[in-house]
């Protein structure tokens, strides 16, 4: 293959033109360009038309697939990473780190960023939605509610199962994390149910005092924590109906 080069310049530009004779279509020029102060890169197809790859303006700022780039660093298009690592961002400063959509259209402005010691993930009255594919895996509307299998969460935590039982489970390293370990809160839809997977007791309390346990065993007790009886009550006993043994 040949290479030819061709300088051309005017009162505001000058272009400097690599053509590769032997390339394949659509491949042959590249070009070097300075105009009004900017330095372009890019290429020119078959039929003479210009393909502008990046620019750097005399500012600094570059832009790929954009001629006009508002920040140092402004793609207009799709970007991968293909490094293991991905982006480094060092020594971030208070605001936004990462910026989606304008900072003018508020409705759909969000960002990653760095504040008070903290990272933030900030929407402008827009929810956050986890996704697996296509399906959402946990939902966190603008007021603050986080469904997990739901879109519409009407509490501040919504557990949406759409067959068979909702479950909350919870569990630390002595129980272990099995589908058979913890502490389960389930419904079927119509029935609730508490159920202690370990082979330990089930305690109620409020105001801050243990009211009812229930052993592992199966004994309850009322006013003890250690029933020795199917119901053990420690303390006064009120009946409003009948009592009734066994024999009546």
């Amino acid at each position: 293959s040949t290479l030819g080069r061709t300088i051309t310049e005017g009162t505001s530009w000058g272009e400097y033109i690599m053509n590769h004779s032997g390339a394949s279509v659509n491949q042959r020029a590249k070009f070097i360009q300075s105009k009004q102060g900017n330095f372009n890169l890019g290429s020119y197809d078959d039929n003479g038309s210009q393909r502008l790859h990046m620019t750097v303006l005399n500012s600094g700022n570059v832009g790929i697939g954009t001629t006009t780039p508002n920040r140092l660093l402004e793609v207009a298009g799709t970007t991968r990473i293909t490094d293991s690592f991905g982006i480094e961002i060092q020594a971030p400063g208070a605001g936004p780190i990462i910026t989606f959509g304008s900072t003018s259209d508020y409705d759909a402005f969000g960002s990653i960023g760095h504040q008070a010691s903290q990272y933030q993930f900030v929407t402008q009255a827009r929810p956050f939605n986890f996704l697996n594919g296509t399906t959402s895996q946990m939902f966190i509307t603008a007021a603050g509610n986080v469904g997990i299998g739901t879109t519409e969460p009407q509490r501040k935590l919504t557990i949406f199962e759409s067959s068979g039982n909702a479950v909350l489970q919870l569990a630390n390293a002595t129980s272990g994390v099995g589908s058979s370990d913890g502490f389960l809160i389930f419904t079927n839809g119509v029935d609730v149910g508490l159920e202690n997977k370990e082979n330990g007791y089930l305690s109620l309390a409020t105001n801050a005092s243990e009211k009812m346990r229930i052993l592992a065993n199966g004994n309850v007790g009322i006013g003890t924590t250690a029933p020795s009886q199917n119901l053990h009550i420690s303390g006064n006993m009120r009946l409003t109906g009948a009592f009734r043994d066994r024999l009546n």
